[in-house]
């Protein structure tokens, strides 16, 4: 495409030069001075004319190109930073390197609590105790608590308690 492209400004580089040239070959035979200048005059701006449509021409292949390329390097860019990115990783990080945090592991350990996965448990981990204790203080637990008891509410009265 740019090959294509330099070789048909080149194409109209030429064109233009042997159209210049045939009009200079023709104002020879023009006895007139005043014709003669009036006529280079015209020539020179249509000249001027000629080259800053070529460099108009040139100036909008580049622009385009320049938005090519910019488009491509923020494509590559964003597929490499979305490739270290693992919402949920198959492979849990080991070793004391990549260990999660206390609290995520605090609300791994609270959630295995609330859906009675953790069995026979007695008390909370040494690590997650402050965890715990700004859980049940704050207004989660209250906002827990609050949902629980209105879903049993509702649950309560579908039922049809007789002797």
């Amino acid at each position: 495409m740019i090959q294509e492209a330099l070789k048909t400004k080149s194409t109209k580089r030429k064109l233009k030069h042997d159209f210049v040239y045939k009009i200079r070959n023709a104002i020879d035979d023009v006895d007139n001075p005043e014709e003669k200048t009036k006529i280079n005059m015209a020539i020179a701006e249509a000249e001027k004319l000629l080259d800053a449509r070529e460099n108009t021409e040139t100036d909008v292949f580049v622009d385009h190109l320049h938005k090519l390329l910019v488009l491509f390097v923020a494509t590559v860019l964003v597929a490499c930073h979305a490739s270290d990115y693992q919402m949920y990783p198959l492979r849990l990080k080991t070793g004391h390197v990549e260990q999660y945090s206390t609290v995520v592991l605090c609300e791994s350990w609270r959630l295995g609590v609330e859906v009675n996965n953790l069995i026979k448990w007695k008390t909370v981990p040494e690590a997650c105790q402050e965890f715990v204790a700004d859980y049940v203080l704050g207004n989660q637990y209250r906002s827990d608590s609050k949902t629980v008891c209105r879903e049993a509410y509702f649950y309560a009265k579908t039922l049809n308690i007789t002797d």
